[in-house]
């Protein structure tokens, strides 16, 4: 999903292609049940967040038809989170955005799901200020500028638990006393601490040695052994526990995790977010606070309610569900209905972006306001969206 506001021409395609938008000027989603979400979720997350670690639980349901939001109400409710979190400057936590539709087959294995979250995390956050700058520096020595999600969330972590200076390569804190550039002894150094911290917590400890490792001289080679790592640790169905309580330890509140186009048979793995399995004694606990947010139709909702075991954690308060409905598309033209707000924002963006555009004539908006009306509610955003751009792209 992207990140950066779209461009007025960028935002056009989107629509046009039925993709999610960034777009935060021109008001393009409209649906209450969005807004609703974007506020509900956001103040949740933001006020648990600045209460500290509690092993807080919050789940939440996006629910709707093909079409009519889903994914763009993820992006805007992880937008709003993101540019709240850090403008309170509350404690740190991390967004995840999986998506069951899209890449390899083994997310929808238990271990799959927990090593697709923690891969998604450490790709899609990254710690701001010094923390940026200095993987900035190590990512484009490397020539892995790709790489700067895992890197700058790794020093944030790893510095944190090892006690090491955040200045990796600036002589700071210790490296300044001991007049050397620390990068240089930052492996052994971060293995020494380590080890003394976790003791004999070995799926921790290599878990926290592989990441280090990537992090200090990041390659394709060495990516490639961490992602082989968090699949072997992952097959013990203890690689979230593990990395919720790094990120705790390293002064993280909570982990928000948007799941995408979740289907029934996706809802036996979430159970991974809160069950532990036998032996998990031997592991240290965590209280990080988890916020999911599920964006699925609504049979898959209903069958959680079927499901008692999955039902008390899942279902969700009913101020927490909530339920897109596709465009609204009167006979009678009104000045505030769907239709006309699709075709004012098409003929806006077109103007924005200094595209040429048809005239088009009452007549033509007309016949098809009357055509879409007759269906009865069975309209998409989406199809609503591509069929006014087309009617106003030129040729």
């Amino acid at each position: 999903m992207p990140e950066r506001n779209m461009s007025p021409a960028e935002v056009l395609n989107a629509l046009a292609s039925g993709h999610p938008v960034v777009d935060v000027a021109t008001g393009i989603f409209r649906d209450g049940a969005c807004r609703g979400a974007v506020a509900t979720i956001s103040e949740r997350v933001i006020g648990a967040n600045g209460a500290g670690p509690r092993q807080e639980w919050g789940m939440f349901w996006i629910i709707g038809g093909p079409g009519n939001g889903k994914t763009q109400t993820l992006l805007e409710v992880g937008r709003r989170v993101c540019d709240v979190g850090q403008s309170t400057g509350n404690n740190k936590f991390v967004v995840v955005h999986v998506d069951f539709s899209v890449g390899p087959t083994q997310v929808g294995t238990p271990s799959g799901l927990q090593a697709a979250i923690v891969q998604h995390s450490l790709a899609g956050n990254a710690p701001s200020g010094e923390v940026f700058d200095i993987a900035q520096r190590i990512t484009l020595k490397s020539h892995m500028e790709t790489a700067i999600g895992p890197v700058s969330l790794g020093i944030d972590v790893l510095s944190a638990l090892a006690g090491c200076p955040v200045g990796l390569g600036t002589p700071t804190g210790w490296a300044l006393k001991k007049g050397v550039r620390f990068a240089r002894l930052s492996k052994w150094y971060i293995k020494r601490a380590l080890t003394k911290r976790l003791g004999n917590q070995g799926e921790l400890l290599e878990l926290l040695l592989q990441w280090s490792h990537y992090v200090l001289r990041p390659t394709s080679e060495r990516k490639m052994k961490f992602d082989l790592s968090l699949r072997d640790i992952a097959r013990s169905e203890i690689l979230f526990d593990l990395y919720c309580y790094a990120l705790e330890q390293a002064g993280y509140a909570s982990i928000v995790i948007f799941l995408d186009e979740v289907r029934v048979g996706h809802l036996e793995l979430l159970r991974q977010l809160w069950e532990r399995p036998l032996g998990s004694d031997i592991r240290p606990r965590h209280r990080l606070n988890i916020f999911v947010v599920c964006a699925a139709e609504k049979e898959v909702f209903n069958t959680v309610k079927t499901k008692p075991l999955l039902c008390r954690r899942l279902a969700a308060e009913t101020e927490h569900r909530f339920y897109l409905r596709g465009p609204s598309i009167p006979l009678a033209a009104v000045s505030s209905d769907d239709f006309e707000h699709v075709r004012s924002k098409i003929q806006y963006l077109f103007e924005l972006a200094q595209l040429p555009k048809r005239e088009v004539s009452d007549s033509e908006l007309n016949r098809m306001r009357k055509k879409l009306s007759k269906l009865k509610g069975k309209v998409k955003w989406d199809d609503l969206w591509r069929k006014m751009y087309k009617l106003y792209k030129p040729g």
